[in-house]
């Protein structure tokens, strides 16, 4: 039920997603919007110091970052909840590498942390899981949870364009940084993929067992490839109880990840009693990303915001994976010991192997591509 008292808002960071948190506020759109007020606005120029005594204000109820990076988000949201603050984030940065951090001092100091917006965007794909865990037990999920490469791939494939030329128009579009690297090499997805198992499983992962390939060296060659095949390529994050992965993958035509296109993310859940459940919407931009942080401080204002958790164990990620992988390299003749069969003379398709034993064999070459069949 909405709320008559009037909140007020301390917003760090005045970027693509900020801007888009400001507008969707200020335009007021709904009755959940009307009684939301943004006090002020700190931009990255300005010094924390400075500014800490404003949202330790007793005006101030929920601090809404928006800025990325481990620092100063972090100090911001240590200062915010010990100071009683509600601290709402869409930075997977943050949350992924300062995790238990956070949640031990939410924990200490009962102020909520909510971090909708880190994962999937426009999709509010923690609402989704926190209702399907009310009556029902999540198996995995597997899914695309990066808007940047989602959009590069596509192009690629639609139009038949180099990767460069679409990464410049992602980059023109607001979709990649000015150095893409966290998208086109996985980390993104990296840190989305353990956030979604921490949240699912109720435990604290380990974020450098996560293993992540990506997409910076895919060629036109490919995605010709996966089209005799009948196929399709897509940067897939997947995890369970004891795995969390994210590969490019040669998807079958028909799949239901295949379909989805643009910047658009999407995410397939199996729970024991659901079966599939898949939710899909836009993944990158400025809007998508701010409705689901606001999503978050109108669900605290409310009163029904997700509960995420405050009791977790420290769990290990073993991916125990074994599959075929097409590489290609320059030189394939240094990985004579793990071909099954050649494609041509720089591409390959491996033995069933072990997805950590590929990354270590793989992990110092530059220039490769690899793909899970």
């Amino acid at each position: 039920m909405f709320n008559e008292e009037t909140y007020h808002i301390a917003l760090f960071g005045f970027g693509t997603i900020g801007k888009g948190v400001y507008e969707i506020i200020k335009n007021k759109e709904t009755e959940n919007l009307q009684n939301i007020d943004i006090e002020f606005v700190y931009v990255r120029e300005e010094k924390v110091a400075e500014l800490s005594k404003k949202y330790h204000d007793d005006c101030i109820d929920i601090v809404v970052e928006a800025m990325g990076g481990i620092e100063p988000a972090f100090t911001i949201a240590k200062k915010a909840m010990i100071a009683g603050k509600d601290f709402v984030t869409c930075n997977k940065m943050l949350v992924a590498n300062k995790y238990d951090e956070l949640k031990k001092i939410s924990n200490d100091t009962f102020s909520k942390l909510c971090y909708e917006a880190s994962v999937g965007a426009g999709i509010h794909i923690f609402h989704s899981i926190y209702d399907i865990k009310k009556v029902d037990t999540i198996q995995c999920f597997i899914g695309i949870i990066n808007g940047t490469s989602n959009y590069i791939l596509t192009k690629m494939e639609q139009e038949g364009r180099d990767f460069d030329d679409v990464l410049k128009e992602t980059q023109k579009l607001g979709f990649a940084e000015r150095d893409p690297s966290d998208d086109i090499d996985g980390v993104d997805p990296k840190y989305k993929s353990l956030i979604l198992n921490n949240f699912i499983y109720d435990k604290s992962y380990d974020l450098s067992k996560v293993i992540n390939f990506g997409i910076r060296h895919i060629s036109q060659k490919d995605f010709i490839y996966a089209a005799n095949e009948h196929k399709t390529i897509k940067l897939i994050a997947t995890g369970d109880r004891e795995n969390s992965f994210v590969i490019p993958m040669f998807l079958s035509e028909d799949d239901v990840l295949a379909k989805v296109d643009k910047n658009y993310n999407a995410l397939e859940v199996f729970s024991n009693n659901l079966g599939s459940s898949v939710y899909v919407g836009p993944g990158a931009g400025s809007l998508p990303t701010a409705h689901g942080v606001v999503l978050d401080v109108v669900s605290l204002i409310n009163g029904d915001t997700v509960i995420y958790p405050y009791e977790y164990d420290h769990a290990d990620i073993k991916n125990d994976l074994k599959a075929n992988f097409y590489i290609r390299y320059k030189d394939i003749s240094i990985f004579n010991d793990i071909i099954d069969h050649a494609i041509d003379d720089d591409t390959f398709v491996t033995k069933e192997i072990d997805i950590k034993e590929l990354y270590e064999l793989t992990k110092d070459y530059k220039e490769i591509f690899i793909a899970k069949i």
